[in-house]
């Protein structure tokens, strides 16, 4: 999974360039069009209460990691066109909306489908650690823009401090390689298969 990495190298090209606004990430590769990206399916269940089966419980973890990757991706777009200073319209901050919101669903989706439901118990350490991890990773996108915004401003008025830096930095601990690596062991081990952490 390539997300937290793709997540901290926006963060540090946009912080080298000097937090301008004025200035764009170089970049041999086209940048996506916001009007071309399409809306993704999230996870849902109505189930509660239910004895949840392995063969269920992988394809529901596969549906919500995928469905994770693809809200992550179409929110890149908007991070890559920010830093291009590419001016959004109306549309396209209606689509961001949506976006954000669909996120925060899905993580509410997938959290209450495994603690309102009994899932094997030997998946219940690994289903809510993945839950955990998604969940404090999509808020701590969601938090970026203002955190840069708060540094920008430091390095304007002259404050640059360790607490500065780290607070962009900041996921409570929750997101780290030990914790992805124990969560692609499982993957790996449960032959669960999904685009979030694709090597």
């Amino acid at each position: 999974m390539k997300k937290y990495a793709a997540i901290l190298l926006l963060s540090s090209i946009y912080l080298l360039n000097g937090c301008s606004s004025e200035e764009s990430i170089e970049n041999d590769e086209e940048i996506s069009k916001i009007e071309d990206i399409q809306i993704p399916t999230i996870f849902t269940s109505e189930k509660s209460g239910y004895d949840i089966n392995k063969d269920e419980m992988k394809s529901s973890i596969q549906s919500y990691l995928d469905s994770s990757e693809d809200l992550f991706n179409a929110m890149l777009i908007y991070e890559e066109n920010m830093y291009e200073d590419i001016e959004f319209t109306e549309d396209d901050i209606e689509k961001l909306n949506i976006l954000s919101e669909l996120t925060t669903e899905n993580d509410d989706n997938f959290y209450d489908f495994i603690t309102t439901n009994t899932v094997p118990k030997d998946y219940e350490v690994d289903v809510l650690r993945i839950s955990l991890y998604i969940t404090s990773l999509n808020e701590y996108v969601e938090s970026l823009d203002e955190n840069l915004s708060t540094f920008e401003e430091n390095i304007v008025n002259g404050k640059i401090t360790k607490k500065n830096i780290s607070s962009i930095l900041n996921t409570n601990g929750v997101v780290n390689g030990r914790e992805q690596k124990k969560i692609e062991d499982f993957l790996d081990t449960e032959n669960i298969d999904t685009k979030a952490f694709s090597k």
